[in-house]
């Protein structure tokens, strides 16, 4: 037999339930809201069992170990130490609708670039960050994603542990998004990372399917008064009589040279122009800029995607007309769309982009990877369907840890612990309810239990033979539970006829457990409706008096409907009359 999938548990407020309330103990019904466990100077380390999830207060889902401590300035930092492969399931960085061996080739650079940046030590307790400066990372969302996260996680699977190494390191395996039809030199965007033998310039004709490949940003010579005005040095040659673009030598970046109507000439490069304009720009007019893309249905994704720009000065207007978006180095994501939708294969792709650098199993590359976690603030939560440890380096404080932990910086630079409300109360469990539902073409058995804390939850179904099945529902935060079962057999097909009995388990964060159960038939059927047909026959003892009562109550009542049949009908009313 099996539960159905849509088994769920529900957590509302107790006082909506029909099991009154005061049926709890005092003892649960006073809980604290939460309970102290202390200060720690940390790190803290959530872990769950069986490969189970954690859940941060903001939604993010996370597998492997979520740890918590203090920078050496004092800030809440947290940390995903996860498994090397869980983490690039995680990488949000291409969309997962792609053609699949650009998909994989997206895996393997993100997998490389992963390892290259565990061996700089860049970062204050952990190996990479999880977002666009590292790369972006978001857990357990993408996989989870309905039919896309399963693109994804293929793509992943297929090349798991695929790198690509020069001279047996892993490659500095740099990626954007569109190249406007030439990748550059790694030295010529990053010069203080120097040249590269793998991150070499090369021709990228693929890249023409990106709706970014060109596009045109127009200013207003008002316009571009006013932003230029807000900057310390640009503010300078305002009005701005003319504006250049000096190409130079390789490496050395183009100069724009901008020049004053009052004869100033400022001097910058073509990068800085392009950050200058990308944050004053929108401040500015934040109507207009980022301005149209080419097709003129969405915005660009920022006022100047690239630092590839010609400049056109007219007296009306300056213009900036150029190509691609992002730094241009390494692999561009819509020319890997366009090669794969070719035929290339990802390490052709993977190839044509790092000089060719062929994807490789490494015997070195880590089991796993600590992520440091963006926009936390000055306190966490935790959770997880899953029971969980909590330790402090050696120290095991928290065994079975159930529901919502909060972790916070304290006044004396440690760490606070708290624990969900109920924590260490004694477990309690409402009488268990059962509600029949009859959908046209099956039976459903609802059931309603009350919980005074976090509880690791099962439901144990018991045949009149005595054959029983466990089934595990999880770890549910306090108040009423509601769950489902379809009267169905592990093989999907209608459960034999006869007496069940269904019991709700609890087990609490110190092992205690606490049962409820509830009898009923099933009736096979006969007549021409599908289905089987539920009756409630037993709860339990304390039930009994209430099933009595609704029978003398039922007599009642028809004997009440007998006798206003027996008297004589009183004439219809006219519609409309009083």
């Amino acid at each position: 037999m099996r539960i159905s999938s849509l088994v769920a548990a529900i957590p509302v407020a107790l006082a909506l339930l029909p099991t009154p309330f005061a049926t709890l103990p005092t003892s649960a019904q006073e809980a604290d809201a939460d309970v102290d466990l202390g200060r720690y100077a940390g790190p803290l380390r959530f872990e769950a069992a069986d490969g189970g999830v954690l859940e941060l207060g903001d939604g993010r889902r996370l597998t492997g170990a979520v740890e918590m401590r203090l920078s050496s300035a004092g800030d809440l930092v947290v940390v995903n130490d996860v498994d090397i492969e869980a983490y690039v399931e995680g990488i949000a960085e291409m969309p997962a609708s792609w053609p699949m061996e650009a998909l994989k080739a997206q895996a393997v650079a993100a997998r490389t670039y992963a390892w290259f940046q565990a061996t700089r030590e860049a970062f204050d307790g952990y190996d990479i960050c999880d977002t666009t400066a590292c790369q972006v990372f978001r857990g357990r969302e993408i996989v989870e994603t309905p039919d896309i996260g399963r693109r994804w996680a293929q793509a992943v699977a297929e090349t798991a542990g695929q790198v690509l190494l020069h001279e047996n390191e892993p490659i500095l395996a740099r990626y954007f998004s569109t190249s406007g039809g030439h990748t550059f030199n790694n030295e010529d965007v990053f010069p203080t990372s120097g040249a590269h033998p793998y991150l070499v310039g090369v021709p990228d004709p693929d890249d023409a399917i990106s709706p970014l490949h060109t596009w045109r940003v127009r200013f207003t010579r008002e316009q571009f008064n006013t932003i230029a005005a807000r900057g310390a040095r640009l503010s300078t040659v305002v009005p701005v009589a003319s504006i250049e673009r000096v190409p130079q030598p390789d490496p050395t970046p183009d100069r724009i040279l901008v020049t004053g109507e009052n004869g100033d000439v400022v001097d910058i490069t073509a990068g800085e122009l392009r950050s200058f304009l990308n944050v004053a720009a929108p401040r500015a007019y934040p109507a207009l800029y980022p301005g149209p893309r080419n097709n003129g249905i969405a915005r660009l994704p920022s006022t100047v995607p690239s630092g590839r720009y010609e400049i056109v000065v007219d007296e009306a207007n300056i213009t900036l007309e150029g190509s691609g978006w992002g730094h241009g180095v390494g692999l561009g994501q819509w020319g890997a769309r366009g090669k794969a939708e070719r035929g290339l294969d990802h390490q052709q792709i993977l190839a044509a982009y790092y000089n060719g650098l062929q994807p490789m199993l490494a015997p070195g590359l880590p089991r796993t990877i600590r992520v440091g976690l963006s926009g936390i603030g000055d306190a966490v939560t935790v959770t997880s369907t899953s029971v969980f440890a909590v330790t402090a380096g050696d120290q095991v404080i928290i065994e079975r840890g159930l529901g919502t932990f909060t972790i916070s910086e304290a006044a004396d630079r440690t760490l606070r612990l708290e624990a969900p409300e109920g924590h260490g109360a004694p477990l309690v469990l409402s009488e268990l309810a059962a509600n029949r539902t009859r959908p046209f073409t099956t039976e459903i058995v609802s059931l309603d239990v009350v919980t005074n804390k976090p509880v690791e939850l099962s439901l144990r179904l018991e045949d009149a033979a005595g054959e029983t099945l466990e089934h595990p529902i999880g770890v549910v935060e306090p108040g009423r539970q509601q769950l489902t079962w379809d009267l169905d057999t592990i093989d999907g097909e209608a459960v034999t006829p006869g007496r069940w009995n269904i019991t709700v388990v609890g087990v609490d964060e110190d092992r205690a457990t606490a049962a409820r159960t509830v009898t009923i038939d099933i009736l096979e059927v006969t007549s021409a409706s599908a289905g089987s047909v539920l009756a409630v026959i037993e709860r339990e003892e304390s039930d009994r008096r209430a099933v009595l009562l609704a029978v003398a109550l039922a007599g009642t009542l028809v004997g009440l409907v007998i006798g206003r049949l027996l008297r004589p009908a009183r004439p219809q009313q006219e519609p409309g009359r009083e």
